[in-house]
C-alpha cells in the first residue's frame, strides 16, 4: 500500500516521464525516416523485392483505369452484327493478377 500511495502522491511526475518518453519515441522515428512529410520509397515488398511508391500508385491507377464501366460497342461483319459489352467489374485478386497493365514490344504485361 505505501507504494501505491508514493506513486500515487508523484503521479504529476509520472505523467510528465511518460509524456516525455513518447515525444522522445515520435521526435527519433521522424529523424530516422527522414521528416514529417516525407513521401515513403518504399509500399512494401513481395518475394523479397521491394516495390516502390510511385511504382504502385502508377499501377493503382492503371487498374482504376482498366476497371472503368464503359458503354458497349458493336461490330457489322457482313450480315452479323456482333455487339460487344465492357464492365469493369474485377471481382477477385485473381483477376486483377491477370490484368495487363502495360505493353512491351506488342506483349501485354
Amino acid at each position: 500500500m505505501a507504494v501505491l500511495s508514493k506513486i500515487r502522491n508523484r503521479s504529476g511526475l509520472l505523467l510528465l516521464a511518460i509524456g516525455f518518453a513518447l515525444f522522445a519515441f515520435i521526435i527519433g522515428e521522424a529523424i530516422q525516416s527522414g521528416g514529417f512529410n516525407r513521401q515513403p520509397r518504399e509500399v512494401g515488398s513481395v518475394n523479397g523485392k521491394d516495390i516502390a511508391y510511385e511504382e504502385f500508385r502508377l499501377k493503382v491507377a492503371d487498374l482504376e483505369k482498366n476497371n472503368q464501366n464503359t458503354g458497349g460497342a458493336y461490330i457489322e461483319k457482313e450480315a452479323s452484327v456482333l455487339f460487344i459489352r465492357s464492365e469493369g467489374l474485377i471481382q477477385s485478386l485473381e483477376a486483377i493478377e491477370n490484368t495487363p497493365i502495360t505493353t512491351k514490344s506488342g506483349v501485354p504485361l
